[in-house]
């Protein structure tokens, strides 16, 4: 256990994580961590994952508490997108295994709901139409692998 209690374990499976667990916000936190949450909120604002409370509200894998960016293990994609917008680099993708999506073409029925659920819009495609995935944009979510009622996504190991 950490003395300053600015270590927090996380499940095995758990691939994004934040470096730092200290409550002080900013250049007070960095005194406490090499590399410190600032609350900025811009992981919450990327994370792609919404999650419906019991009292009708929503909230993300991601939030901002007493200052630092705690992560929902429960609900979190491990799509690693709080990581790349986090300007402190205070969250961390472990993720050696990058995936990529890609559409059956033979499946593709052209509903377009992998296209409404991709975070990063590399889906394109009119409806009734063949789908194509932008592999340079995708970052291997799985959103829409989930999402695909026609089993017509594959994730491909890059």
């Amino acid at each position: 256990e950490c003395p300053k209690n600015i270590i927090e374990m996380m499940p095995e499976n758990q691939k994004v994580t934040v470096l730092c667990n200290s409550k002080d916000k900013g250049a007070v936190a960095r005194k406490s961590c090499t590399v410190a949450c600032i609350a900025c909120g811009m992981c919450v604002k990327a994370c792609p994952v919404t999650i419906k409370n019991e009292d009708g509200t929503e909230r993300k894998a991601i939030s901002i508490v007493n200052n630092l960016a705690k992560i929902d293990t429960e609900h979190c994609i491990n799509c690693g997108l709080c990581s790349m917008k986090c300007p402190t680099n205070a969250i961390e993708n472990q993720i050696k295994e990058v995936k990529k999506a890609e559409i059956i073409e033979e499946k593709c029925i052209g509903c377009t709901a992998c296209a409404r659920v991709c975070p990063v819009d590399c889906i394109e495609g009119a409806v009734k139409e063949k789908h194509k995935v932008d592999q340079e944009k995708c970052i291997g979510c799985g959103l829409c692998f989930d999402k695909c009622k026609f089993s017509a996504i594959k994730m491909n190991v890059t």
